[in-house]
């Protein structure tokens, strides 16, 4: 957890979906940001790395404003295409009604400004 005078940001780091989420939104929470782990996924890894519903409820269950995912589309280390987390969690994020950050692997993103949509990784 990272406090400032005016944001509270949570960052998961690596693991799987756990009940934890909900008992910290509650103690901690609500979350201005909430950067979690979203790549590199397979059911038979659950220890490792959530899938991406389960980075959707661990958002919920944080009581958090922004998403945004990390540890996706740098590595091809899954069965999974290096774009698919941003894809599903695109999909799902808009289902759910949260606002997903994609700002571009290595730009910048200051949270009072405008939350960075891009879909990069789509292509033609």
């Amino acid at each position: 957890m990272i406090t400032t005078q005016s944001h509270n940001i949570f960052y998961s780091g690596d693991g799987g979906y756990f009940d934890g989420f909900k008992k910290i939104g509650e103690a901690l929470g609500p979350f201005n940001l909430a950067i979690l782990e979203s790549g590199a996924y397979d059911k038979n890894w659950p220890s490792v790395h959530m899938m991406p519903e389960q980075t959707i409820q661990a958002h919920k269950d944080l009581n958090a404003d922004v998403l945004l995912p990390v540890h996706n589309s740098t590595f091809d280390l899954a069965f999974h295409p290096w774009y698919d987390p941003l894809t599903k969690l695109s999909v799902l994020a808009h289902e759910h009604d949260i606002k997903l950050a994609t700002p571009v692997i290595g730009e910048q993103y200051r949270l009072d400004s405008k939350v960075p949509t891009q879909q990069w990784w789509e292509f033609d």
